[in-house]
């Protein structure tokens, strides 16, 4: 981020900044105030454990939420709706102590936001990226003043798949009756590098540093995190956590991540010197 961008993100929030004395009560609570979301975090990354369920190839296999994106996209009607009945019942066991971390969370929002004197939580969370609250009511209104496309898609989707019935394990599947594309990992790679080719050879020179110098967590784990992100410091190079799969979203998430990796290396102001640099 440039110092402009910085002063500026001061200026906008000079109204909501407390006494210094008050600041640091707010952030030394700042642990306890996470807790509802740590414990989300730990209770879903690692405590809790998915069932089995059939896949396509009629093998028995223990799921996960990599495993799930690939079966409720499945041309089997029967091995998504067992994939997603499975994968719900896992988040059904917690229920009431998932509803238990979410109101925790509700309230740390209200309270950071009484306290910061904004006029409610949704304005002091959008304030983070300098969105006035206007962008977000008219995204609301839109959405809901288009809802009839939606409702003529799924009507579509319903016909194309010769269902009754249409569930929310039927939304994923694909429509022209094929199986998905799939890559590996390293042909992910390849199909990405052309795909940011446009972007020039700087960028790609960066692109290839972070293919080839294990800055990327690629394969799902036990306990591992759900997702993926890229991050890292002034002194380092930023790092990427996937959880792959053999599909296209994962390429996708791929060229995503990797774009963050690289508008890190351009706006950091490069404090320190790499390989790639």
């Amino acid at each position: 981020m440039c110092i402009r961008d910085s002063l500026e993100q001061i200026t906008q929030k000079r109204p909501h900044t407390l006494p210094a004395n008050e600041e640091k009560i707010i952030a030394d609570a700042g642990d306890a105030m996470g807790t509802s979301a740590n414990t989300f975090n730990v209770l879903t990354n690692s405590d809790m454990e998915y069932g089995y369920v059939q896949d396509e190839d009629g093998e028995m296999v223990q799921l996960s939420d990599g495993l799930y994106s690939l079966l409720i996209q499945s041309q089997d009607r029967n091995v998504r709706k067992n994939a997603f009945d499975v994968m719900y019942a896992s988040y059904g066991q917690f229920e009431n102590s998932l509803a238990s971390t979410l109101s925790g969370e509700v309230k740390a929002h209200n309270f950071n936001a009484r306290v910061h004197k904004y006029n409610s939580a949704r304005e002091a969370a959008l304030s983070e990226n300098s969105v006035p609250t206007a962008v977000y009511d008219t995204l609301i209104k839109e959405v809901n003043s288009h809802l009839d496309l939606l409702h003529r898609y799924v009507a579509l989707r319903k016909k194309i798949l010769g269902l009754k019935d249409l569930q929310m394990y039927d939304m994923y599947v694909p429509l022209t009756g094929k199986p998905v594309l799939s890559y590996n990992f390293e042909e992910a790679k390849a199909e990405a590098r052309k795909a940011l080719a446009p972007l020039g050879e700087d960028y790609l020179k960066h692109v290839d540093y972070i293919f080839n110098n294990r800055v990327i967590d690629v394969v799902e784990n036990q306990n591992k995190v759900t997702g993926a992100y890229s991050g890292g410091a002034y002194d380092t190079d930023p790092y990427e956590l996937l959880n792959w799969e053999d599909n296209l979203d994962s390429l996708y998430t791929l060229v995503h991540e990797t774009g963050h990796s690289v508008h890190s290396w351009y706006t950091s102001c490069l404090l320190y010197t790499s390989d790639a640099a």
